[in-house]
């Protein structure tokens, strides 16, 4: 069956993921320095803002590739039209 073990996209699980956090926060909310002492919980945040943080570079990267690019053809296009006419 080729099968392939892919881990879920961030952005689809970061909705689940964030409405996690608030319930935790909420139950912390008077306890946040026990919350903040929790080893697994600051490995778990450190890595999530890791990640959020690669995810949001190459989407500027991305983005700056597709501006680079409507420039290209809009400078091409305008080239193009000025021969036209």
């Amino acid at each position: 069956m080729n099968i392939k073990n892919s881990p879920p996209f961030i952005l689809d699980i970061l909705p689940d993921t964030f409405q996690q956090l608030k319930l935790i926060v909420s139950n912390y909310e008077d306890r946040m320095s026990q919350l903040a002492s929790n080893e697994f919980f600051v490995c778990f945040m450190d890595n999530l803002i890791n990640k959020l943080k690669k995810c949001i570079r190459v989407r500027a990267a991305a983005l700056f590739m597709l501006v680079r690019k409507l420039h290209w053809l809009g400078f091409h296009l305008c080239c193009v039209a000025c021969r036209v006419t």
